[in-house]
């Protein structure tokens, strides 16, 4: 599976992760254990509807441009050659990286925390 697959099937995965987890994790220690989580967190936006408003973009034919000098001292715009989920990474200073490595033990302590909870 490509990254980008990775990305968008898991992009509604981590914002279900780090909204829930305030049932379980308290904001501090959540923080300390999930540092990357904790910046999604603390957002406080849906990353999935910033998805789904580049996915509107898209389907119309728009493009997120940058623009270049052209000849004649003309201006020229060029589709930026990156994909939206690594701008949004890099604006929200989220590395991605660390950020799928956190997951599994992130959803390890979900996991742990609610079986505490089954009488």
């Amino acid at each position: 599976m490509s990254r980008e697959q990775k990305s968008d099937a898991g992009d509604e995965v981590v914002a279900v992760e780090a909204a829930a987890t305030r049932d379980f994790i308290p904001d501090e220690e959540f923080d300390r254990l999930f540092p990357e989580h904790g910046k999604l967190r603390k957002l406080g936006i849906k990353p999935s509807a910033v998805f789904e408003f580049a996915k509107w973009i898209a389907a119309r034919g728009w493009y997120i441009c940058e623009a270049n000098e052209g000849p004649m001292h003309s201006v020229v715009f060029e589709p930026v050659k990156a994909e939206l989920n690594d701008m949004l990474a890099r604006h929200f200073e989220i590395d991605l990286d660390k950020l799928g490595a956190e997951k599994p033990a992130l959803l390890a302590e979900v996991q742990k925390r609610l079986a505490a909870r089954e009488p």
